[in-house]
């Protein structure tokens, strides 16, 4: 009996990788191997080696990035990457410190959840900034209102789909749910 053992790899550079593993048995009986790169999956690459979609940055070395693969993530993981990383969407910035950010994923937050967040962190759909401080905003998940809803936000914040203004003061809104 001839057993042929086959591997296939798509895109190389990690992004949406999917490796197929089997013999001409398994094709035979349909019990093919299909997998994708996990979420939290490590890798060391060159410094001068592009950074794949869904990879971060978490530590440098001389020629050497460790990445990490952050897609599937959970509500409210957070992370540590360095600050030349990119910033996966859905991810906001939490805290900085000299190298590093840490960062917290977002989405699967309830309405009416609320967060700290670093200035320098992008705003996400559908979140509202409630305060501000010196180096951070306070904002909330608006998504999932009744109709009806109120809220107060600070005039420097994006106003989510549905909500208009009623009220004005000199440093915020008084926004309204209609849908």
């Amino acid at each position: 009996m001839l057993l042929i053992l086959f591997s296939c790899q798509i895109d190389p550079d990690f992004n949406n990788r999917i490796e197929v593993k089997g013999s001409m048995n398994d094709i035979a009986a349909g019990n093919l191997s299909l997998s994708r790169v996990a979420y939290g999956a490590v890798q060391l690459i060159s410094k001068s080696s592009p950074i794949p979609a869904g990879w971060v940055i978490t530590a440098t070395y001389s020629t050497q990035y460790q990445i990490k693969y952050l897609i599937g993530a959970s509500y409210g993981t957070t992370q540590l990457i360095m600050k030349e990383s990119p910033l996966l969407a859905g991810w906001v910035i939490t805290a900085t410190y000299s190298t590093q950010y840490q960062i917290k994923y977002m989405i699967g937050a309830g309405y009416g959840t609320t967060q700290l967040i670093m200035k320098e962190s992008p705003m996400l759909t559908g979140w509202v900034i409630t305060a501000t401080y010196s180096t951070q905003y306070q904002i909330k998940y608006l998504v999932g209102a009744s109709y009806g809803t109120t809220q107060l936000i600070m005039k420097i914040s994006p106003i989510p789909a549905g909500w208009v203004i009623t009220a004005t003061y000199s440093t915020q809104y008084q926004i309204k749910y209609l849908g």
